[in-house]
């Protein structure tokens, strides 16, 4: 019974045959609507003067019926397509805001891709009224100019993770169709190396989501990208490399904070007044060279790379976006620049326990002899979004 209308005002929808009609408007004009076309799970409006105009996904209208309630409710998500696609839109209604909501993503053996938590959107804050009498204060836009950003090419560096709104009534999230990507450290600069994780395969999933604890799930699918003809088997063989290249990125990225977690111990020493024992300088000097292989520490700005070269950590984050770059599996020579620098990495993190075995004993001797509390291995905690390595804009040639 779902018919779309065109008027002299707009579009209109019926979900009954056309017994009733209802305005699907968003935020079309008030416009002649002179055709409609359905293209795939979208809806085309050509309006008289005001161009063309699509409606993203209006094929989820085609699960609404005339006597459903306004309860809580999950609905299937239509398939999306590699290449093609920006993400997965998960549309949901909500009766009432939930004091927790969630967004899980599945594969078809019901493991955990990713996970996005809710989070409430922030009243506005009311305008204040002036004083009786007084002269009304200026807009708070205008009561000082903005700070000039030390460095011209500054960013903000990546975006925080998604999160899924819990307004009550319809709300979308859109996954965008990749898995997590790899741990960063806060300050990190990388150059030509995004962190947007590994395109998920084309197949079967599930979204689940959860509502004050209460689970709704419906499947979904990702297709191919329709441009291009490529067997499974090499698509496989292109995530799998990804996800190994990831893993390894990630590796290195855990050596640089456990080497932070253990140097800012020793720096408190000194900034608490202690004496600083020669040993734990000792380890000190030595982890801070190993990290200086994985990670270029002289980097300070986006423009650093220009001045100092990359390092290991780097080198196997940019070699993502080549293995990505075609829907095709992974050439010989990029299988064989990263088992070369996943060699090299095995040298410094065989290095770095090397260092640890000997000298985390000899260090934290040395502070038990001085009466001061040893030192732990204990990593600095990853990056919350602050590193300069996360989305496309990080992802390009500086």
């Amino acid at each position: 019974g779902l018919l779309y209308l065109g008027t002299e005002r707009g579009v209109r929808v019926s979900f009954d045959g056309a017994a009733a009609w209802h305005k699907l408007q968003a935020n079309l004009p008030d416009v002649q609507v002179a055709d409609l076309a359905v293209s795939g799970q979208d809806l085309v409006v050509a309006t008289h003067g005001r161009g063309y105009w699509v409606m993203d996904n209006a094929a989820l209208l085609r699960q609404v019926a005339p006597d459903m309630k306004p309860e809580t409710r999950l609905f299937a998500p239509a398939m999306a397509q590699r290449g093609l696609d920006p993400g997965v839109a998960i549309d949901y209604h909500l009766a009432a805001a939930p004091k927790s909501l969630a967004i899980e993503i599945l594969d078809s053996a019901g493991s955990l891709i990713q996970r996005f938590d809710g989070k409430a959107e922030a009243p506005k804050p009311d305008a204040p009224k002036p004083d009786a009498g007084k002269p009304s204060a200026a807009p708070a836009a205008a009561a000082k100019p903005a700070a000039a950003s030390s460095d011209d090419d500054d960013e903000d560096g990546p975006p925080k993770p998604p999160s899924a709104t819990m307004k009550p009534g319809m709300n979308r999230f859109t996954w965008n169709m990749r898995h997590p990507g790899y741990t960063i450290f806060e300050g990190m600069i990388f150059w030509a190396a995004g962190n947007r994780g590994v395109a998920a395969l084309p197949g079967n999933y599930r979204a689940r989501l959860i509502v004050d604890g209460k689970p709704l799930e419906q499947g979904f699918s990702i297709g191919g990208d329709p441009r291009v003809t490529v067997s499974a088997a090499d698509l496989q063989a292109r995530f799998d490399l990804a996800q190994a290249v990831t893993a390894r990125v990630s590796a290195a990225n855990n050596a640089v904070l456990l080497v932070r977690g253990i140097r800012a111990q020793a720096d408190a020493l000194g900034k608490a007044g202690k004496p600083v024992p020669p040993a734990v300088s000792a380890l000190i000097a030595k982890l801070s060279g190993i990290e200086a292989e994985i990670y270029q520490v002289k980097i300070q700005s986006r423009q650093d790379p220009l001045n100092y070269p990359i390092k290991l950590n780097n080198k196997l984050a940019a070699l993502i976006g080549i293995i990505e770059s075609a829907e095709a599996p992974p050439t010989d020579s990029t299988r064989a620049v990263f088992a070369e620098l996943s060699a090299q990495l095995d040298v410094q993190l065989q290095a770095l326990e090397a260092a640890l075995a000997t000298g985390l004993p000899a260090a934290n001797a040395a502070l038990k002899a001085a009466g001061q509390k040893p030192l732990e291995r204990k990593a600095l905690p990853a990056g919350d979004g602050k590193a300069t390595a996360g989305d496309d804009a990080a992802a390009k040639l500086w």
